[in-house]
């Protein structure tokens, strides 16, 4: 029969015998109750323990969010690493005074709910630059624009930065479990440089003007409705100002009157006018036309789109006078010449001087005393003054000069018409001495050497000099005749001498957009003297007048 000792005695044989089984139990294998994650792994040794968290670790993933964005990558591939020994340790944690204490193997139940890992610098510092920009976005402007009719939006987002360091200190500070770990990174918001309500403004505005009708009526013609994708053609819209600015794009509507305008006008009939010698003879009488006043039209419309007036644009035509068409011919006569002359000067910007030097001995001149750069024309005049030293013996032609000799300086200057040997000679002489010279000499004081921009001279100045050149009474001898074969050599022969039918000796000037020619012609029907200066145009353009006054002097 049991008795209290009997029983007294039993209990504390199976407490002791509780308490041995404790000091039983291996030390390098967890403890009966152990688990990791949801894995029991109790009395599990070191080697399967490894295995255990090497499997949860390869099936880790880290989910990283910030802002908008959401990025997932395997553990393992952050570059971190398990600390297998670390984690074994705390699940096989049983120390010798604890396994005396009758069953404390119950109360021991080590639950590893988070991985123990460390991270390898480089590999993190490189999975974190990647991942920042990753997470990383620009903020998108509100938008407006107009395709096929429509009005097209964009919403405005926020956009988000991420830096390396702020991904790294996420990562280096979260706890890991088996499964899915969450990481959040707070990041930096960017605001758009276009909030929505920078455009709302236009947004409505426009939205009203593509819904509003628009109806084009002319005067006698069907009413033409504006459709959507016109009215959508016809609006600017402007985001690059706060607010965004709508407004009316005047090109398109214009051309778009401008297209109706050549279905519904009537063109006029030229009236014909016959000039001879700037007289006019007779004339064809035209027919108005009609059309619309097409910057009326555009306002018109204008208005309408932005719902200024009403929806109905009325038009009439209106009448348009003929235009007038000058037949214009000369006759080969002085009377013929002259209005030539006057014609061209009067309408472009030429300077001109004509002068027969045999036969009939006709003239004609148009702003020959108007005083303009003279470009390279003044190196006659330059010239000019070396042949005074020349005929007083004070030089020769073998002087030496800059790298060659004064003969060398004097095809320079002429032929290829270079201009370092002519400025050292205006160095040498003096600009207010050249202006007494040429000036004693009897040309104008429209040409001279010491105006603010450039040197100057006249076309009537150049006339004479070519007049006085040709006759010997202002260059004669030898210094002339080496004068005139140089000209009849000189190099830009685009101008006069392509325009006539006989030979010339002439001197070229170009100098930003003055382009002047001035040339003694040889027609085989006779001799002239023909300057042409003139500003903004070409040498083909005073080849063009060359051959009109040739043709007119020798038909």
């Amino acid at each position: 029969m049991w008795t209290r000792k009997h029983v007294l005695f039993g209990v504390g044989a199976l407490i002791v015998l509780e308490v041995c089984a404790q000091l039983l139990l291996p030390y390098d294998r967890a403890v009966p109750l152990a688990r990791v994650g949801t894995v029991r792994a109790g009395l599990s040794s070191r080697s399967d323990l490894a295995r255990i968290f090497q499997e949860q670790f390869q099936s880790s993933k880290v989910e990283i969010t910030s802002g908008d964005r959401v990025m997932t990558s395997e553990l393992a591939k952050l570059g971190a690493s398990i600390n297998n020994d670390q984690m074994a340790a705390r699940l096989s944690d049983y120390p010798l005074w604890q396994r005396l204490i009758p069953f404390s193997v119950l109360a021991k139940q080590p639950h590893l709910k988070s991985l123990s890992v460390g991270f390898t610098g480089t590999q993190l510092a490189q999975q974190a630059e990647s991942i920042a920009r990753q997470l990383s976005y620009q903020p998108a402007d509100a938008s407006l624009s107009l395709k096929d009719g429509a009005l097209v939006v964009g919403v405005a987002k926020q956009g988000h930065t991420v830096t390396a360091g702020d991904v790294k200190s996420a990562l280096l500070g979260a706890s890991y479990r088996a499964g899915t770990t969450k990481v959040q990174i707070q990041g930096k918001t960017m605001a758009p440089a276009v909030r929505d309500a920078d455009i709302a403004d236009a947004k409505r505005q426009a939205a009203e003007a593509l819904q509003r009708p628009i109806v084009l009526s002319v005067t006698g013609k069907s009413p033409m409705t504006i459709d959507a994708a016109t009215k959508a053609s016809w609006l600017a819209i402007d985001v690059t100002v706060k607010p965004a600015a709508l407004s009316v794009n005047q090109e398109a509507v214009t051309a778009f009157v401008t297209a109706i305008n050549e279905k519904v006008k009537t063109a006029p009939t030229a009236i014909a006018v016959t000039v001879v010698d700037g007289n006019e003879q007779g004339r064809t009488e035209g027919a108005p036309g009609s059309s619309l006043d097409i910057p009326a039209v555009v306002a018109e419309l204008d208005s309408a789109l932005m719902g200024l007036r009403a929806a109905t644009v009325e038009v009439a035509l209106r009448p348009d006078a003929p235009p007038i068409i000058y037949e214009r011919s000369y006759s080969s006569s002085q009377a013929g010449l002259r209005a030539y002359v006057a014609y061209a000067t009067s309408t472009q910007n030429v300077r001109i001087v004509v002068q027969q030097l045999d036969g009939p001995g006709w003239t004609a001149s148009g702003r020959a005393d108007e005083s303009i750069p003279s470009a390279s024309t003044y190196k006659l005049y330059v010239m000019m003054r070396v042949f005074d030293d020349i005929n007083a013996g004070r030089l020769t032609w073998d002087t030496p000069m800059l790298d060659t000799t004064a003969g060398g300086c004097f095809e320079r200057t002429i032929v290829p018409s270079t201009n370092p040997c002519a400025e050292q000679w205006i160095r040498q002489y003096g600009r207010d001495a050249l202006n007494q010279y040429v000036h004693d000499k009897g040309f104008s004081s429209g040409t001279g050497f010491t105006f603010s921009d450039a040197t100057h001279t006249t076309a009537g100045d150049l006339a004479r000099y070519l007049i006085g050149l040709n006759n010997g009474t202002l260059v004669g001898g030898n210094n002339r005749d080496m004068l005139l074969e140089k000209m009849s050599r000189q190099l830009y022969r685009y101008g006069i001498p392509t325009g006539t039918k006989g030979w010339t000796q002439d001197k070229v000037g170009f100098l930003w957009d003055y382009i002047h020619d001035a040339a003694i012609v040889h027609n085989p029907k006779g001799t002239y003297v023909l300057v042409i200066m003139t500003k903004g145009y070409s040498y083909g353009y005073i080849a063009n007048v060359a051959k009109q006054i040739d043709t007119i002097l020798y038909p």
